[in-house]
Order: structure tokens, then sequence, then C-alpha cells
């Protein structure tokens, strides 16, 4: 099932970028031009990752069959390269499109066409059987030898689609890779994470991810925004207020949070935020999370909070300073009412006014003291 994303990303660019290539530049990615085999890992953009197809099946989302959901018009930046002419005309990479089986060159595998432009379709790549003649639907990629090829196999996203893909590995120079569901990844670049480094997703995440192209014409992996999600998501039932539910980061900030709520079986989910002092850490990028709906807005987006309700969590707060308390040096610690809200976040991943109401509690059951900037625990007489 692919849903329609509405409104297409401003600065993606669209298919009519760049200008066209001669003939000579055509012919190089076609017919006898191919070496054979698969492609190798000589540029980052997209690799290899050997035992692909062990490892798809457990790679596949929960959004339709392809693991993505469609956006119209959103096809990524185009680019004045050799390559414009596959992007903007006959063969876009990262489309699926249905082509004729023109004919078979051994070694290699079998050449498609369009009626314009051939394109190699490899042996390794080939799902069932196919001859000359036979139409079939094929993905188009770019292999790591700057070579438009195709392949039977059905990724997990298609160009200007959303998808939720896991972090196979992290380059130390080009940034992160995603799976894509074809023994392939996908790299998504340094430039389109946070800027610092423990906002960023880690091996084993699921982020929500655009493919487009880059100025080069490579297939390329961005993080979805705000622009992109929102015409897939509905609004907050007001039931669901009060109610815990699991959320997926896409967009952490140092002040705050914005994640995607589960929609479950309503559909694809709520735009969430999760206030600084609201958490008990920095999140990441692609962060499982669970969360409670604290507030339904006007425009049926929820603020959220990962503390239980104020009864409950004073109780555990009292509790956490308690035995903070017990373990300190003669029963005191320079935590007060005067405290810094930063200072308490920082050391008790709690928010002031949390603070403040757990302190109270047990001041109230006769448990501690405060003489300054200090509090003590009372000894038993």
């Amino acid at each position: 099932m692919r849903h329609d994303g509405g409104r297409s990303g401003e600065g993606r660019g669209g298919q009519n970028g760049g200008g066209r290539s001669n003939a000579s530049d055509r012919s190089r990615n076609s017919r006898d031009s191919y070496r054979g085999g698969a492609a190798d890992n000589k540029r980052p953009y997209a690799r290899n990752q050997g035992g692909d197809d062990k490892r798809r099946g457990s790679r596949e989302s929960n959004f339709g069959s392809s693991g993505s959901y469609r956006r119209q018009n959103d096809s990524g930046g185009g680019g004045g390269d050799r390559r414009a002419d596959d992007i903007t005309a006959h063969l876009p990479a990262g489309t699926v499109m249905k082509l004729k089986v023109a004919r078979e060159k051994s070694p290699y595998g079998f050449f498609l066409t369009d009626g314009v432009r051939d394109v190699l379709l490899h042996y390794s790549e080939i799902v069932g059987t196919i001859k000359p003649g036979d139409d079939i639907e094929v993905y188009l990629y770019y292999d790591t030898e700057d070579r438009l090829a195709a392949t039977m196999k059905m990724p997990l996203i298609r160009l200007g689609e959303i998808a939720l893909l896991e972090v196979a590995d992290i380059h130390p120079r080009f940034g992160a890779f995603l799976e894509m569901g074809l023994g392939r990844q996908l790299l998504l670049p340094f430039r389109e994470q946070p800027e610092l480094k423990e906002l960023r997703p880690q091996v084993g995440d699921r982020v929500f991810a655009v493919l487009a192209h880059d100025r080069q014409g490579r297939l390329v992996a961005k993080l979805a925004g705000e622009e992109e999600l929102q015409p897939l998501c509905f609004e907050a039932p007001v039931t669901w207020k009060n109610k815990w539910f699991e959320a997926t980061v896409y967009k952490p900030l140092q002040m705050g949070t914005f994640v995607l709520i589960d929609g479950g079986v309503v559909g694809f989910g709520v735009i969430g935020f999760l206030h600084s002092s609201e958490r008990m850490r920095l999140l990441r990028a692609g962060e499982r999370v669970k969360v409670r709906i604290v507030h339904i807005r006007e425009d049926g987006r929820a603020n959220v909070s990962m503390r239980p309700p104020k009864e409950i969590g004073r109780d555990e707060d009292a509790e956490k300073l308690l035995a903070f308390l017990k373990e300190r040096p003669n029963g005191a610690m320079p935590y007060s009412d005067e405290t810094p809200a930063d200072v308490v976040l920082q050391r008790f991943q709690m928010s002031k006014s949390a603070f403040k109401r757990a302190l109270g509690k047990l001041m109230k059951e006769d448990l501690v003291y405060q003489e300054g900037s200090w509090t003590h625990m009372k000894q038993k007489q």
C-alpha cells in the first residue's frame, strides 16, 4: 500500500534539472560497454553488503509491499552532468519501470530497453526466468562503477518515497549506510544528519528516509522532515491523552525532540513534540522511545513526555532522591530548591518542578531537611 504524500519537498528539485549529454555519453552506459560482474565497493553512495538475500526478509517494514510511502513530484535534485539524460527522461535511477528484454549477452546477462536506451540486467539480478521479448518490471540504480543497471529484486524504497530504513553501518568519513532491501546499502551522508554527533543515528536505529538524487545523479538518502511526514499523518484522537505509545525520533534538537508516534491500525502516525524538560537525556535520530501524550493541540499534534503523571512521578522521584542521599557521605547532597534547573536535569534526569515536588514530599514525610543550598537526610533517633 502506498500513500500520496501531497506536497513535494522544497529544494529537492525536480526531474528537469541539468542538461542532456551527447550520444557518445549515452552509448558509454549501454550495450557492450558493460564488463559484467557484481558492483564492488569503490564508491560510498551505494555498496553491496554480501549475503543479501538472507538478511532482506528481516528488513521489510510494515509500510506495504515496498516498505515505503510515495510522494508526488519529489525525485531529488537534478544536476548538469553526464547522467542527467537518465534522470530527466528515459531511465531514471531509483524508479521501477517496465522494460522489454531486448537480447541476451553472455556471460553478463540480458539487455533491456525502453526503445531509446538499453540497460543491463545481470544474471545475478534475475528473479525467475526471462527470455527476449518479455516485458518485465525492474528497479534501476547506478552500480559502483557509475553504470546504470537493473534488478528484478524490489527495494524497500523508491525515488521520492519515504521509508523506515535500518542503519546497517557507520562510515567515519561518509556517513550512515541504510539497508534498502537489495543486498545493497544506501548512504545517508553526514551533511544530511544533525551536526551534534550525539544526535546522529547509530547501528540498529531505523530512520525515516527519503530517496533522492545528489548533484551527480547518484542515489542518496535524506532524513525525512515535517514537510514530508505531515501529509501522511493524522490528528491525535482525544482518547489518546495520558496514554503511552511507542515513537520514533525524526528530528532531534537540544531544546526538544520531534517524534512520530506509531499510528498502529489507525494510520501512519501522529507528530509529537518532546520538550527537553520532559525527556531523560538527548535523543538521537531513529531512536525508539516510549512517550505519554500529555496535551493534544488544536492542529492535532501532540505534546508528549517520557515521564509518568505527576502523582506517580513524584513518588518515584522521591525514592530516587532518598536512595541518592543514603549513598552520600553523612546523608547530604549539595542540591536543593535553589539548584538551577539545568544542573538538576543533568544530575537527576528530572525537571526542576519534579525535583521540587519530590523534595517537598520527603520534607513533608520528615525524611529530609534543607540548610542553604544543601539537603540533608534526617538521622533516625
